[in-house]
């Protein structure tokens, strides 16, 4: 970071207001996380990129300072914003997204973190589709 303004900005924006426990979430919140949780793990482990103790160990939900911002991968933590465990579909996805940075260590829009949140997308869809039906010879 600079000594810009605008920098000095952009990185307070990205600060910590308040960090919230387990027991601090609703039944409905805790619900939110270990759903989307369970699904990015499931697809983790298909992709041999499963995290030691689970993504949810990673996890750290968080007030920002900023309050557009969802999530945010620093220090190999998930910094989760609070309000995105409010919908499971937001849950999800920025869980998939902040993932992806887990896995690659990569920053948003490159290469590795592009290929690694396409592989984790589909996997999860995949892992919801029915399974095929084995078809036998018929003689």
């Amino acid at each position: 970071m600079t000594g810009r303004p605008e920098d000095v900005r952009r990185e307070a924006a990205k600060s910590r207001i308040r960090s919230y426990g387990w027991n601090d979430l609703t039944e409905a919140e805790r619900a939110s996380l270990t759903t989307a949780a369970g699904l990015v793990d499931t697809a983790l482990r298909e992709l041999n990129a499963a995290t030691p103790n689970g993504v949810l160990a990673h996890v750290d939900v968080v007030d920002f300072k900023d309050p557009k911002l969802e999530g945010l991968y620093r220090d190999g933590r998930i910094e989760f914003s609070r309000r995105m465990l409010a919908s499971r579909k937001q849950a999800l996805a920025t869980l998939v997204h902040e993932s992806a940075h887990l896995i690659t260590g990569s920053g948003d829009g490159s290469r590795n973190f592009d290929g690694a949140l396409e592989e984790l997308w589909a996997t999860i869809c995949e892992g919801l589709l029915p399974k095929p039906v084995a078809r036998t010879a018929i003689n």
